[in-house]
């Protein structure tokens, strides 16, 4: 809600019950203290961890409100999601919360999970996207060129092994995807070109992973 100053004291109720104010303020600053137990629910963790040909999904809760259920989703591209599983949630908790379930069919190569959240009222959030990889000892050799480099002209170069789809993603470094492409090659071992858009990535660093099939390899794309 909006930040309030002056005399007053914890809400209570009205259109906006969570906000504190503070007494003998007549300027900008110091504030008041905001509460945020509005939210659906807390969330500590999410994981994905591989096991043998399995994947272990884990999450824990501090707080849920109104919590319907919890749906696991998987993509290959960032772009198109299915559903693993659905759990109910806890509907009103104040105390943590272990959940854990296993996909028993996960993609090889790099993938990636979330974690969605559903309310009685068919409200939705997700968590940020997790990524997982299997068969890390087949590897895809692609080159990032130049690298580093400003932003404008980034090319990336991909030998298509196989007849597989081959899949491109850049995120930066809090996992969060910026980019992703996909190519079917029309013949073994083609050289596949991928562009970024110029000025689609600003200054920092970025994980570049390209999969097909089996195989999968991520490298540091640096942006000055």
């Amino acid at each position: 809600g909006n930040w309030d100053y002056g005399s007053g004291n914890l809400g209570a109720g009205g259109a906006n019950p969570y906000y504190v104010s503070r007494a003998n303020i007549t300027s900008f600053s110091p504030f008041g203290v905001g509460n945020m137990s509005a939210l659906p629910i807390t969330l500590i963790k999410f994981s994905v961890e591989p096991n043998n040909h399995f994947a272990d999904i884990k999450w824990t809760t501090a707080l849920e409100k109104n919590n319907d259920f919890f749906t696991i989703e998987k993509t290959l591209d960032g772009i198109n999601f299915i559903t693993v599983k659905t759990v109910p949630g806890s509907g009103n908790s104040f105390s943590i919360k272990d959940y854990a379930i296993v996909d028993n069919e996960p993609y090889s190569g790099i993938s990636y999970y979330r974690l969605e959240q559903t309310d009685y009222d068919g409200k939705s959030s997700y968590s940020d996207l997790v990524p997982i990889n299997f068969y890390k000892d087949k590897k895809m050799d692609f080159d990032i060129y130049p690298n580093p480099n400003n932003g404008i002209n980034t090319k990336i170069s991909v030998i298509a092994t196989s007849l597989e789809t081959v899949v491109i993603m850049v995120s930066d470094l809090s996992g969060k995807i910026i980019f992703s492409n996909s190519i079917m090659p029309d013949m073994k071992n083609e050289k596949i070109n991928f562009s970024i858009p110029p000025g689609l990535l600003t200054p920092g660093m970025y994980i570049v992973c390209v999969s097909a099939a089996d195989m999968s390899e991520s490298r540091k794309l640096v942006i000055k």
